[in-house]
Formats: structure tokens, C-alpha cells, sequence
């Protein structure tokens, strides 16, 4: 027994050269690169879902080039093959260079060759080629090999053997059976637009989590996706329908490309992403219950989810109303994010359908207040901002919600507004008297209040907006822009306060209430504060009330008799001006009350 077995190891190759194994062919001028010792199964490996093989080699690793010819005893051969499981299970090979002079390259090459992730073909090789630094084996042309006794045919432009560093060129066809056969480090592969072929057992016992199968296929090999243990998002970007299973000569009882690719009896659920119009599809076809197993029978879930081809887009008025496209984040929400807005753009949501996405008449407004909270998607109206910052929008279009997170800025604003009854301006919400921007900082305006109200008063507060000026007299309101004095009740303004600051606010805040006259107003937005201060005054308007009347006379009387002081009055009780308050002062009053003068 023990002649019987050294017989057996003796024969496993006929030379050794340069580190590597070799048999010399039939026609006795060429070899063949085999493995140093037959890599034999040693069991399985539950964690990793694979089995476990002893390596090919004792001591490869690293770089490997494959010369094109070798000398033994004298004889120099040209190596024209690479068997089946020559490199197999060898841990520490990293790349490996391949001559023009091999034109055949037999299966389970590079099996569990976890380092493995270059591989270059020499340019002049007529049967294979590396294109596009894929760091793969391409076919250009076909060819056949023997599979442990079994023949697999190679087609024009398939690629016939990876590692976990390879990229499938664009102008591939089909993956090749076993092209990816356990290899385990293998993460994520992009199968382009193109390809139309997956062959059996393509990817079987790989590491893949995240698989992209393109819009061209047509065909999926048997269990070409079987024991993908690591597998969590499949991207089928093809009509189902259209996807065919191709058997192999191997007996299995599968009989559908999703028996192919959902064979693995993980533990885990895996991510189905399809085109929304195929996700009824799926449901009718394999479950009614897409909340359970559409294929409970081999013992996993499978989430199907009509992610695929979807869009969303930002349509607002802070970039002149361009479409700003949402990206998808890790939890499959919609997010768009950093957007400066300035208080008062306007936006809306838009699908790839045209389907528009507004807010409901309570919740358009984005307050500081609303930051994080779930805002409802609607055929609504325009969202709006109300405060100026840099904001994220996260969309959940399951629950159809908006969410919108960052901080507020108080950047300056375009304009600041008085509203009310300044200038012979009324309380109309798209109207208003502009304020100044002074190189100092400070909003100013010179204005009159003429005293229209029952005791001579007007009413005045600030805004950064304006309303639209449409038919239903704009906006309901401008609330989030709008702001006055901040004490409870009308603000009664004195003339004690001139010349000193008023606390403003935008939150709860009141209308300031004015005796009529000639005031320029200074407004201070960093400090939130207004100063008032009066210029000239109505002729006969002793009382600074912004009307000449019978009060005024009375008081000009009082002077006269001496029961007032002119020094309360601020020089207005000498109406014309002449030495000092005397009747002549009374008469001017009563003339320009009876209207015969109005100087």
C-alpha cells in the first residue's frame, strides 16, 4: 500500500521548474502547468458557507508569472496549458501573469484563492486576452476544456475566469460556468450592459453581497448563485419575463432563474431590487404575501423591493426653480442634502412619473419649530421656508413624509418692510414702505403717521416679505417673516421713547402704536431694536399728534394765560413763527383749521 501511494504522489507531475509543476503534453514538446499536490477536500466551513481544500502549492504566494517556456534535462518546452485546479486554494497568490503561449486553460483554476486579485494575459495570446485591465481571463475566440473529464465550451468574448479584483468589461457577452467559482473575497461585481448570459454554477460559494444583473439578460445558468452566503442586494434591472433557466448536465430539480439565484439556504433576508411594475409580477408569480417568503420552500426571505428606476427631484425657487436630483442613503430614503435656502423659497417634489409631491394648508410652512418632524407629501401646495439656513431633506416615500434637518441662519435680508398705516398705506399684506440699507448696517426710513385713528394714532409693524399680489389679496399670511415689539398688548409708543431703543421680536410679537407726526425710523436687525426719532411737525400741530384741531388752540391759550409752558411743546406752540406764543399764534391755528391756510 505504501509503494501504491509513493507510485501515486511520484506521478502527480513529471518535472518541477522555477517553483511550479509541470507534465509534458502528448506531443512531447510542450507542458502543461499543474498543481504541485492535489488539492483535496478537507471539509466544510459553516461560518464561511464553502468547503475547505488544502492548496495546490506548499509555498506559492505573491507575484506569479507563468514563463512561456521551461527547460528540463536539457529539453526545453513551451508551456501551452494551465489544467484544472493547478492555483487552487493557494491563500497567499496575489496575481498572476499569463503567456501568449497558452491557448488552453482548463476549470477550478483559481478556486479559494483569497489574495488573488490581479490577473494579465500576455497582448500576443490569440485564445485569451485581459482587455480593459479587468483582471480577468477573456475567450476571444472559442475554445474548449476538459473539466475533469467533463468538456466546457468557451464562446467569443466570454469571460472564463476571475478573481476579487476583477471588472467585467463592457464588451463581454456572458459569464462563463464557474467563473467566479469560490471566490471568496469577491464583494460586490456590476455585470454590465451587454452581457446576456450568466452559465451554471457561475458565482457559486463567492463572497458576493451586492450583485447587479443588467437590462440585456436573457439566460441564467443552473444554481449559478449558489451558496452566496453573503449575498444582501440583487439589482435585476430586466423585465423577469424575459430571463430564461438553461440547464446543465448536472440532475437538479430547479427549474426557474429565481430557484438559480435564490438557492443558498441562508439565514439571512436579501434585497430583491426590481422595477416597480414587476414587483405584482413577482407577487403573483411566486407569492401573494410579498410580507412573508416568496420562496419560503428553501428556507429564506427574500425582500422585493420596486426600488429600481425611480427618481425624485427638488423643484424650488432658491436655484430658479432647476431640478435638484435626491440620492438614495443607506436606510433607502431619498435625501437630498446641505441645500442653502434664504426665508421664502418655494419648493415642490417631483418623481420620475411627473407626479408632484406638495404640502398640506397646515404644514407648507418649514418653521424652526417643524425642524425634524414628519411633514406630509400631498398634491398640495408649495412647501416654503421660513427661516433662512442650510438644510437636508430626507424623503420616505413608503409613508409619503418629508423630513428636513439643519440649523436656521440669520442671514440679511433682500428687504425689510413697515407695514400699516405709514405713508397713507393701509394694512394690505403685499404692500409696504421699504426701509433703507445704510452702509452702517441700519435699516432707516423717513415716514408720516397722520393720526387716523380715534385718539390721532396709527398702528405699524415690520416685515422681511411681502405677500404675493394675487386675486384673494395673497398670501393668508406672512407670519414667519413678520415681526413687531415685543410687550403684551398694542405697543403704546411715547414720545419719552424717542431717541430710545425698542425691543423687537418675531415670535408673539405686537403692532406699535403711534401718535400721528414726521418720524424717521432707524432699525437695528443684528440687535433686534428700533429707535425713533421725530422731524418736522404739522404747522398748528402743537400736540405732535399729526392733526390741527380745537385741542391745539386750547393749548396755545393756556400759554398765553400762562397755565402751560411752550418749553413741554418743543418750540410747536409758536405756530407762525413771530415773537414768541401770542394771540397771533391762536389765530394761525383756527385759519388753518377753517382751511385758509394751508402752508
Amino acid at each position: 500500500m505504501l509503494v501504491l501511494c509513493a507510485a501515486i504522489t511520484a506521478s502527480a507531475y513529471d518535472f518541477m521548474e522555477g517553483g511550479l509543476a509541470y507534465n509534458i503534453n502528448d506531443d512531447g514538446t510542450s507542458v502543461t502547468v499543474t498543481y504541485e499536490q492535489l488539492s483535496t477536500w478537507q471539509g466544510w466551513d459553516n461560518e464561511l458557507n464553502c468547503d475547505i481544500f488544502t492548496p495546490a502549492y506548499t509555498n506559492l504566494s505573491g507575484a506569479l508569472s507563468i514563463p512561456a517556456s521551461v527547460t528540463n534535462g536539457g529539453k526545453t518546452y513551451s508551456v501551452t496549458k494551465i489544467g484544472h485546479h493547478a492555483f487552487q486554494a493557494c491563500l497567499s497568490l496575489t496575481s498572476v501573469a499569463i503567456p501568449a503561449t497558452v491557448t488552453v486553460i482548463e476549470n477550478n483554476l483559481f478556486d479559494y484563492c483569497d489574495a488573488l486579485v490581479g490577473i494579465t494575459v500576455d497582448a500576443n495570446n490569440p485564445v485569451y486576452d485581459s482587455r480593459e485591465n479587468c483582471n480577468a481571463i477573456i475567450a476571444k475566440q472559442p475554445v474548449d476544456v476538459n473539466n475533469n473529464g467533463q468538456i466546457i465550451s468557451y464562446i467569443e468574448d466570454q469571460l472564463a475566469f476571475g478573481c476579487s479584483g476583477s471588472v467585467v468589461p463592457s464588451s463581454v457577452t456572458s459569464i462563463g460556468p464557474y467563473a467566479f467559482r469560490a471566490c471568496r473575497t469577491l464583494k460586490s461585481i456590476v455585470i454590465p450592459e451587454g452581457v446576456t448570459t450568466i452559465e451554471y454554477h457561475c458565482f457559486v460559494q463567492s463572497g458576493i453581497e451586492s450583485l447587479t444583473l443588467p437590462s440585456t439578460l436573457t439566460q441564467i445558468g443552473h444554481a449559478a448563485f449558489h451558496s452566496c452566503a453573503s449575498l444582501l442586494d440583487v439589482y435585476a434591472y430586466f423585465d423577469p419575463a424575459n430571463v430564461t433557466y438553461v440547464p446543465n448536465p448536472y440532475n437538479h430539480n430547479y427549474t426557474t432563474w429565481e430557484e438559480t439565484l435564490l438557492n443558498p439556504e441562508w439565514t439571512h433576508p436579501v434585497n430583491l431590487h426590481v422595477y416597480p411594475q414587476y414587483v405584482e409580477w413577482f407577487a403573483n408569480e411566486y407569492a401573494n404575501n410579498l410580507s412573508t417568503t416568496p420562496w419560503a420552500s428553501h428556507g429564506y426571505t427574500f425582500n422585493v423591493m420596486g426600488d429600481l428606476g425611480q427618481k425624485l427631484y427638488m423643484h424650488g425657487s432658491y436655484n430658479n426653480w432647476n431640478d435638484v436630483e435626491f440620492e438614495k442613503n443607506a436606510e433607502g430614503k431619498w435625501e437630498l442634502k446641505d441645500i442653502e435656502m434664504p426665508a421664502g423659497a418655494e419648493f415642490k417634489l417631483v418623481d420620475q412619473n411627473n407626479v408632484w409631491y406638495g404640502a398640506t394648508d397646515d404644514q407648507y410652512q418649514i418653521t424652526e419649530e417643524a425642524l425634524g418632524t414628519s411633514l406630509s407629501l400631498v398634491d398640495g401646495r408649495n412647501f416654503m421656508t421660513a427661516v433662512a439656513g442650510t438644510w437636508t431633506f430626507t424623503v420616505d416615500m413608503d409613508s409619503k413624509t418629508l423630513v428636513v434637518t439643519g440649523e436656521a441662519e440669520q442671514p440679511e435680508p433682500e428687504h425689510v418692510y413697515i407695514l400699516g398705516e405709514v405713508n397713507d398705506k393701509t394694512w394690505a399684506a403685499n404692500d409696504g414702505v421699504e426701509m433703507t440699507l445704510n452702509d452702517n448696517g441700519l435699516y432707516t426710513a423717513d415716514v408720516v403717521f397722520d393720526g387716523r385713528g380715534q385718539s390721532g394714532e396709527n398702528y405699524f409693524s415690520f416685515t422681511t416679505l411681502l405677500a404675493e399680489d394675487d386675486d384673494d389679496g395673497g398670501w393668508a399670511y406672512i407670519e414667519p417673516f413678520r415681526f413687531g415689539a415685543v410687550s403684551e398688548g398694542d405697543y403704546w409708543f411715547s414720545d419719552e421713547q424717542l431717541g430710545s431703543e425698542i425691543s423687537l421680536t418675531f415670535d408673539d410679537y405686537q403692532s406699535i402704536r403711534i401718535m400721528g407726526g414726521d418720524y424717521t425710523l432707524t432699525l437695528n436687525l443684528e440687535d433686534m431694536t428700533l429707535v425713533i426719532t421725530r422731524n418736522t411737525y404739522l404747522k398748528g400741530d402743537v400736540d405732535g399728534n399729526g392733526k390741527v384741531d380745537v385741542t391745539d388752540v386750547n393749548i396755545v391759550v393756556n400759554i398765553i394765560l400762562g397755565k402751560d409752558s411752550a418749553d413741554n411743546y418743543d418750540g410747536r406752540a409758536d405756530v407762525n413763527g413771530v415773537d414768541g406764543v401770542d394771540v397771533s399764534d391762536v389765530n394761525a391755528i383756527v385759519n388753518i383749521i377753517l382751511g385758509k391756510d394751508t402752508k
